[in-house]
């Protein structure tokens, strides 16, 4: 639509039908668009709040991770609402009622390896057995923990499966990657003392 002018020019008026309408938030993408516009608003009456919504975008982007659906949008209208009634509320810390609320029950499934929340267990980088289509991926026959195994820190607390060196014929109250030499080693040499027996 267009508006002609006496001098031969048309001027174009933008269609207002939309006027006034949210655009949909269903990413982050588009959640990191608006809430820059948001934050600067923010900062420009309140520069001490810069750090805290900068640490805010990493507890929303925490959730996204960890949690199914859009609850990590519903999490930030409902922090924001508690923002506009109290001002003295820490961007930078999670509202720990408003978490429990939002997000108990939605966890994702989490890779038992590493306990990250963006990739399976099959697919870790970490897992000793990724390329191992013979042994099991989160612990071995006898139970014993792949995270320790690996020094990664446990996804579980207390951890289902007992640390102890998940290396053949080891069982040590120990890791398996601090053994002081190779497996293929220990395994040849427990090779020849069976041999010997």
């Amino acid at each position: 639509m267009s508006v002609e002018g006496d001098q031969g020019f048309s001027i174009p008026i933008p269609n207002f039908s939309n006027f006034g309408k949210r655009p949909k938030i269903d990413s982050l993408d588009k959640w990191l668009t608006a809430f820059g516009i948001y934050a600067s608003v923010v900062v420009e009456k309140f520069p001490h709040k810069a750090s805290q919504l900068f640490a805010n975008q990493c507890i929303i982007r925490e959730a996204l991770q960890k949690f199914k659906g859009l609850a990590w949008y519903a999490y930030d209208i409902a922090f924001r609402k508690l923002t506009a009634k109290n001002p003295a509320l820490n961007w930078g810390e999670r509202h720990l009622q408003l978490w429990l609320d939002k997000f108990t029950g939605l966890a994702r499934s989490v890779c038992f390896v590493c306990g990250s929340a963006d990739h399976i267990s099959d697919l870790c980088p970490l897992s000793s057995s990724r390329f191992d289509g013979n042994r099991p991926r989160f612990s071995n026959q006898r139970g014993f923990c792949h995270n320790f195994n690996g020094g990664v820190a446990c996804a579980a607390n207390p951890c289902p499966f007992e640390h102890r060196c998940n290396q053949p014929d080891c069982g040590g109250r120990h890791a398996s990657y601090e053994h002081a030499e190779p497996s293929a080693t220990r395994t040849e040499d427990t090779l020849r003392r069976r041999k010997h027996k």
